[in-house]
């Protein structure tokens, strides 16, 4: 086991240099054995897409890996304020200095929850910097398959009453909290959106998302079933829409 363990004083009657050496070599067996580990797959290969996909959704930890490597700006960044849904007046509301880092507009979020506030052209230019791409609409329908797997959505008629059932209120879950697909593949079925690389057929200012969130029942707006799809604005960031990318 690979466990931090605290150490006794060196005795004085042990050469230093034979400690320092002993160390390193106990350094490095331990490097090797912890590497040597099974480590979490973060991608799987789609055999039918001749393609590999992220695993869970870009995370915000991931996210901002990118953002300081970068020195990048989000659109929501640039605007000052990004679109969060009330859920006591039931509405979108603009609030000043939501972004992805603070989807709310108040407090740190979280490293382990899905990225969200992020523009299609933020999701494009991080998957672009991991040298993958989004998805096509028809891709993400192949990686989601047809089975609808329990996720984090809506329990109840929206936006009434959500009978939080599946562990989150109200709220996004952190990756991973949901059984995988028949991919192998986590959260394609609620808790957020993801953009897609498809355009939308009415709007040249628009691209479809996919997978519904949180905010989606079977009545108001079934995202989570694979077939369905909404279309959002370029620069749009909302506090329920967020992405993986394809490789």
């Amino acid at each position: 086991m690979c466990n931090n363990k605290s150490y006794s004083p060196i005795p004085k009657e042990v050469d230093i240099m034979l400690f320092k050496k002993y160390h390193i070599i106990c350094c490095l067996l331990l490097l090797f054995s912890c590497s040597s580990l099974p480590q979490k797959l973060e991608k799987v290969y789609i055999e039918k897409l001749k393609l590999e996909v992220d695993r869970f959704e870009v995370t915000i930890g991931q996210f901002r890996e990118f953002i300081i490597t970068n020195n990048y700006q989000t659109t929501a960044d640039s605007f000052a304020w990004s679109g969060v849904f009330n859920l006591d007046t039931n509405s979108w509301d603009s609030i000043h200095h939501a972004n992805w880092e603070k989807p709310l507009g108040k407090k740190e979020e979280d490293n382990n929850l899905p990225v969200t506030q992020v523009s299609y052209y933020d999701a494009c230019a991080y998957c672009k910097w991991k040298n993958g791409r989004l998805p096509t609409a028809k891709e993400w329908d192949i990686i989601a398959g047809e089975e609808i797997i329990k996720g984090n959505v809506w329990e109840g008629p929206f936006p009434v009453f959500d009978s939080g059932q599946d562990g989150y209120f109200k709220s996004i879950a952190p990756i991973g909290q949901f059984s995988p697909n028949e991919n192998n593949i986590h959260d394609l079925f609620g808790n957020v959106w993801e953009w897609t690389s498809t355009p939308s057929s009415t709007n040249d200012k628009a691209m479809m998302i996919k997978g519904g969130s949180f905010l989606c029942d079977i009545s108001y707006c079934s995202g989570y079933i694979p077939s369905k799809y909404q279309t959002t604005l370029k620069d749009s960031g909302l506090n329920h829409l967020g992405f993986r990318c394809v490789y």
